[in-house]
This record gives C-alpha cells, structure tokens and sequence, in this order.
C-alpha cells in the first residue's frame, strides 16, 4: 500500500516524509514489540500514522497544526491537536504513563525533535522506547551513509540527553530508515 508519487512516499493516499520501504521497518517493531503503546509526535499530513495504525491498532498522534488527513480505519480518532512543547500538556497527557504497567514506544517526528524527545524522557520509564526521526549519530555517520538514505539530518546522538537510556536492541537497523531509537534503562 505504499506507493511513491510526486517525489513523496505515500500510504492509503496520506503523504509520508519517510523512507520508501519504512513499512519493513514498522512491521518489524510490530513483531518484536506489538504489546507496546504508540505514540507518535508530528502527525504532519498522516501517512505514518496511518501505517503504524494498520499495525498497532489506534494509536496517540499529535501535532501543533491541524492538518487534514485521511485516515485509514485504524487510525479513526488517533489524531490530537496539542503542543508537544508545552510543559503543562506534556505533564497532563503522559504522566501516568510512568506508573501504568503497559511499556510505550514514543515516534517523536515534530518540529524540533531533540528538544521532544528531551522533554518526553521525563514521562518514560524503564523499557520504554524513545525514536526520533531525521536522524543519524554524528555528522560523519550522515555523510557516510545516511545521506545515501535520507536527504534530511535534523537530530544526532550528541542532541540528546542520554544518561538514562541506552540503544535499543535494534538500534542499527533503525538507522536505515533515518530513525535513532533508544530505550530507557
């Protein structure tokens, strides 16, 4: 159901800023990880939603603008408009994730995605799953061969607030789809 057109990668219609083959990529945290709450931050126009949806069921999305998507069935009611930069929601909308038993996997895809995922280990705990997108390690490990992959490097490792998290167990293969992903220790 993907399918590239425009210059975009595109799912059920809804654009998608992701690399082309991001639904192997997606099905492989279903099958490792399916038990896992989602939660998605820059819905932007709804094509990773909707992919991640098809997978995990209804998930949280959220974004600052109003985009109009179109949703596949799962993903009916997912969408929140929300600032995911705003202390006061941050704190309303995840601190109990911290005490429920349930582990989340947080897509964080915004508009300044290293201050989101900064902000969102606060509301994680242990085995949680922190991924930021437009990512590669360093400045090198992009020109090396995220650049041959994704034309975008908005996030390396040295943005991030690390002393709590280690790489998660796929760490490598997220980098072939421009995705960091760490878990909380």
């Amino acid at each position: 159901m993907l399918n590239y057109k425009n210059g975009s990668t595109h799912y059920i219609d809804s654009r998608m800023m992701q690399v082309f083959e991001i639904d192997n990529f997606i099905s492989y945290l279903h099958e490792h990880y399916s038990q896992y709450r989602v939660v998605e931050i820059g819905t932007a126009f709804g094509g990773l939603t909707n992919l991640i949806c098809d997978y995990f069921g209804k998930i949280q999305s959220y974004d600052h603008k109003d985009f109009a998507v179109l949703y596949s069935e799962e993903a009916k009611g997912s969408f929140k408009q929300a600032d995911c930069h705003n202390d006061a929601f941050l704190e309303e909308e995840f601190k109990s994730f911290i005490d429920d038993e349930k582990n989340t996997i947080f897509f964080i895809d915004g508009g300044n995605k290293a201050l989101e995922f900064n902000k969102l280990q606060k509301y994680s705990k242990s085995g949680d799953i922190l991924m930021v997108h437009d990512y590669s390690v360093d400045r090198e490990d992009f020109q090396n061969r995220g650049q041959a992959l994704w034309n975008c490097l908005e996030v390396q490792e040295s943005d991030l607030h690390l002393d709590d998290f280690d790489r998660a167990p796929f760490f490598e293969k997220a980098l072939r789809y421009a995705w960091g992903a760490y878990i909380k220790k």
